[in-house]
């Protein structure tokens, strides 16, 4: 497991409550947000290495947030995911165009949520464990 930091940014309270804990689970140091604004203050401070963002939000649609998220230095290497109930291709090219990384459709399986903390984008991080050769 890596311990990569991510933050979950969703305005369905349970639906972000279990997504972090199922990441918590992986090993994974998680965040919540439940509103744009407020994501972008955590990306900030927390300076999250993957973002799973809905793209319905309260206060900015999660499109908004993606080039927001982008334009942040803490952020701007981020992988931005798109964590949405919508499966509909225009959605995808939308949320692609935007700056999203990845589209995944609710719920996502812990199979996928797991294989994004070894997306190609991010930095290759060393993990002590039965694989690691001793010296």
């Amino acid at each position: 497991m890596s311990g990569r930091r991510i933050l979950v940014v969703d305005d369905t309270a349970s639906a972000a409550k279990i997504t972090a804990r199922l990441l918590t689970l992986l090993g994974y140091d998680v965040q919540v947000a439940h509103a744009g604004r407020s994501a972008l203050e955590q990306c900030r401070s927390f300076r999250p290495e993957i973002v799973l963002l809905d793209v319905s939000l309260p206060d900015m649609d999660g499109f908004q947030v993606a080039m927001q998220v982008r334009q942040l230095e803490e952020t701007k290497e981020a992988l931005i995911v798109a964590l949405t109930g919508h499966s509909e291709d225009t959605h995808r090219d939308r949320a692609l165009g935007a700056g999203f990384d990845e589209y995944l459709v609710k719920p996502a399986d812990a199979n996928s949520l797991r294989q994004l903390a070894s997306h190609p984008k991010l930095p290759v991080v060393a993990c002590i464990g039965e694989d690691t050769p001793t010296l």
